[in-house]
């Protein structure tokens, strides 16, 4: 059984509306992005960031396929060239497999 810390985290999660365009998508990605570059690849706190850039793909992977990713990748490599290599590594390794297509 859930604690009640819990149950009022995914209370609050639920009631938090997904993005609603590629822009807004794009920028919470970042944001995801931004909290794995912060930590060291095994630490809890970048593979709770990587499981969100998981479902968001998978989200992305389910409203248009394999179009809607490689669209995204594209945006998220030019918010910031000099990352844009590293970031692709990250989003390639974390939606691998969400669609029959591959990025």
């Amino acid at each position: 059984m859930p604690t009640a810390s819990t149950t009022r985290r995914l209370a609050a999660h639920q009631r938090r509306p997904e993005p609603s365009t590629p822009e807004q998508l794009a920028a919470s990605i970042l944001v995801v992005l931004a909290g794995i570059e912060r930590h060291p690849s095994g630490a809890p706190a970048a593979l709770a960031f990587r499981s969100a850039l998981r479902r968001k793909g998978q989200d992305l992977a389910d409203a248009g396929g394999a179009a809607a990713l490689a669209d995204m990748l594209a945006r998220i490599r030019a918010a910031d060239l000099d990352r844009a290599d590293a970031r692709e590594t990250v989003i390639t390794a974390a939606w691998a497999g969400l669609t029959e297509a591959e990025l």
